[in-house]
């Protein structure tokens, strides 16, 4: 990338501040790209615009400064290479948690939906329930098979990064042996994932429930029931004790409260793993930090600050190349903020 100094009336996209204090501007668009093992610049970004496709006809209020704050050594290159790696290994590791979560409170929100509707219209009718099943089964469907990507993904991750014989593996199976060997739900709504997908969803119903509270008023609940006899009558094997426990059911019961004590029970192997995950990584987030704060020192308090790094090669004051990466500070931030909670 080249940085021009003044090209007539446009605004420059920013301006890189050297030592001695000499000015570069640049005025095309800048990309990102991976550290380079040659003499680099710690900086701090003043003011970010948005620079991904700069038009000549844009106008940009303040310009972007990029300060040099220090000089950095191979091994300080190093450090932060290493650490900005393993984060972003870990957030790409732990994605599918954050698609798990979001699923479920998708569900929630579908449920509280159709709940107001009903007693919006002043009750249900067969049309309106076959609308809501369809909406239901979508969002369970896709939360059940996204939970059993999830834990599979984790489980071949972990095997793969640290081996069977790893405390991080164990940890993992332990905790989902103990909530499938413990919980009902948890072992009827993993099974239900594959009988969806050679079964269909069960036949199932919605229905207003209401109950009086101490204050006299009147609460409305939905249930949402699948049929036992739906469930057992398919040709598909649930396990001799799934298939006993079903059994014992009543011909309709509601999933609402299993789905609820399923979702904390992922929550629940999950953050074991991400704890265990999250101490082994937190000496990269607190290199990270500690870069950054160095940075951010002196920055200016009426400005959105920005730790990154820039490579900086061929300076002089008309011409600049240079690269930057910014330090995930997010990232690392969020990574202690787990593990304060944890404490």
């Amino acid at each position: 990338m080249k940085a021009f100094q003044g090209k007539g009336r446009e605004v420059p996209l920013v301006t890189l501040v050297l030592d001695g204090g000499r000015e570069v501007c640049v005025y095309d668009s800048w990309s990102l790209s991976k550290l380079r093992k040659i003499q680099m610049k710690n900086i701090h970004v003043q003011k970010l615009c948005i620079a991904s496709s700069f038009k000549e006809k844009e106008k940009v209020d303040i310009p972007v400064q990029i300060k040099g704050i220090r000089e950095l050594d191979v091994s300080e290159i190093d450090q932060l290479n290493d650490a900005i790696k393993k984060l972003f290994e870990q957030e790409r590791e732990f994605s599918l948690m954050e698609a798990v979560a979001t699923n479920y409170i998708e569900i929630e929100t579908t449920l509280r939906s159709i709940l107001d509707e009903f007693i919006s219209a002043g009750g249900t009718s067969l049309e309106r329930q076959l609308g809501a099943m369809t909406d239901i089964n979508r969002r369970v469907l896709n939360f059940l098979s996204l939970t059993r990507c999830c834990l599979d993904h984790t489980e071949t991750s972990l095997k793969r990064r640290h081996g069977e014989e790893s405390e991080e593996f164990k940890k993992f199976k332990s905790a989902s042996s103990l909530e499938f060997d413990s919980k009902f739900s948890y072992r009827f709504l993993y099974k239900l994932r594959n009988y969806s997908q050679h079964c269909g969803m069960p036949v199932g119903s919605l229905s207003l429930q209401s109950s009086s509270n101490s204050d006299g008023t009147i609460s409305q609940t939905l249930e949402v029931s699948f049929s036992k006899a739906s469930l057992l009558k398919a040709s598909f094997s649930w396990g001799r004790r799934l298939k006993e426990e079903l059994e014992m059911m009543p011909d309709s019961f509601n999933i609402i409260p299993l789905l609820l004590e399923f979702n904390n029970s992922i929550v629940s192997i999950l953050e074991k793993v991400r704890r265990a995950e999250d101490e082994r990584v937190e000496p990269f987030a607190d290199c990270i930090i500690s870069f950054a704060e160095e940075a951010l020192k002196d920055a200016p308090d009426n400005c959105n600050n920005y730790p990154c790094i820039a490579d900086v090669f061929s300076a002089s004051t008309n011409e600049a190349s240079f690269n930057l990466i910014w330090l995930p500070v997010n990232i690392s931030r969020r990574l202690k903020y787990r593990l304060s909670k944890m404490k």
